[in-house]
């Protein structure tokens, strides 16, 4: 009987072995499959271990401006924008430098010019006819775009705005104004794997090949495909886009116009998988970049780089706004005293705002110094 129990053992033993090695191979198989085109970035790629110049920003000026529910902002020209979740008026015009409110505009509802949610102005995309300022604002629910003439409504204190005549899919990801008859759209797949960038142009996908790279970064089916979620910089005259990657380290840099720039820029020594990302546990799951905004001259990113971990139990570390040139050298970074998820310059003034919507809060700070670097006696140069 102990022979018997001995042999039954061993049999067991070798039964329960060779399925550890069966499940192991399985895994090894599909951790072979998964790794495949699940890296979103270009074969050139740029390690950045540090920035030439650091400055630290401390004793800002909180700013009292009457509004709630701040959502995002920018500058343009001598205004401050702030979108809101006021739905009487979704964005609110403040005359810089002595925030005299000048105006609210864009209503909730279904008519030609209202929309049905709050617009966040820092993602929209301004341009100009002529002397006069332009944003083309994207309606997420109903793929509507409004042009909404901002140098008209402000003079006027009435809501300029009409319907482009333009047909787009709902539900985009990312949609960035190239010109009149051209948009950069970022689409998610059927399958809710993928998010495919083209340019739409006179109505028609045009998908450049280089963007293809980019377009096959892929979570597995039942993953979050935010995984993949980006924010853009769009640099009209050197027609570059600048993407940061929201739960990676990495920019892409490529052109938009069929030209052969591209390059990846990875903050720190390792380009992450799409599969390493989608793996993490929510609380170890990593931000890394917050926001993105182009200038003339540089572009500059929002970066956190801290696990949801550490930023629920407030262990985190303090954000930095990354500058870049459009060739993608690191400039300079800006380590910054409080959370902030918005930022713009106000390059008249020499003033950084930023604005933290958990808060309500917004700051603005010196930032003479800063763009006396960044632009040495040519702060006009680089003006929003």
């Amino acid at each position: 009987m102990d022979f018997v129990y001995k042999f039954m053992h061993k049999i067991n033993y070798m039964h329960i072995l060779t399925r550890w090695l069966m499940a192991a191979f399985i895994l090894f198989l599909s951790s072979c499959q998964r790794t495949e085109n699940k890296y979103m970035a270009f074969e050139n790629i740029f390690y950045i271990s540090d920035f030439p110049k650091i400055f630290n920003l401390d004793e800002g000026e909180k700013l009292e401006l009457g509004i709630m529910g701040v959502q995002s902002l920018c500058v343009k020209d001598t205004i401050l924008m702030v979108s809101t979740l006021d739905d009487t008026g979704y964005w609110s015009f403040f005359r810089l430098p002595d925030y005299d409110c000048v105006g609210k505009f864009l209503a909730k509802g279904r008519g030609g010019n209202e929309v049905l949610g709050s617009p966040r102005v820092a993602w929209q995309s301004f341009f100009r006819q002529g002397n006069e300022l332009y944003s083309a604002i994207y309606n997420f629910y109903s793929g509507d775009l409004l042009e909404m003439n901002v140098s008209k409504t402000l003079k006027d204190s009435v809501l300029a705005v009409s319907k482009a005549a333009i047909s787009l899919p709902k539900n985009l990801f990312a949609l960035v104004r190239i010109d009149s008859s051209s948009y950069f759209c970022r689409e998610v797949n059927a399958a809710h794997t993928k998010q495919t960038r083209y340019i739409l142009r006179n109505g028609e996908k045009d998908i450049p090949e280089y963007f293809e790279v980019l377009n096959e970064a892929a979570v597995d089916a039942g993953e979050d495909v935010n995984i993949l979620g980006c924010y853009y910089g769009y640099n009209s005259e050197r027609k570059i886009m600048a993407e940061a990657s929201m739960d990676m380290n990495i920019i892409n840099l490529y052109s938009i116009d069929n030209g052969p720039f591209n390059m990846t820029l990875c903050y720190g020594d390792r380009v992450p998988s799409v599969c390493s990302v989608q793996d993490v546990s929510p609380r170890k799951k990593r931000t890394e970049y917050c926001n993105i905004v182009a200038y003339e001259n540089f572009f500059a990113a929002l970066y956190y780089g801290e696990t949801a971990e550490n930023i629920h139990e407030g262990k985190a570390g303090r954000q930095q706004i990354q500058f870049f040139s459009w060739d993608g050298n690191p400039l300079a970074t800006v380590i910054l005293d409080k959370p902030v998820n918005s930022f713009d310059i106000d390059f008249r003034e020499k003033r950084l705002y930023t604005l933290n919507y958990e808060t309500e809060e917004i700051y603005q700070y010196d930032f003479g110094e800063t763009l006396a670097f960044l632009l040495p006696g040519n702060f006009h140069l680089s003006g929003n």
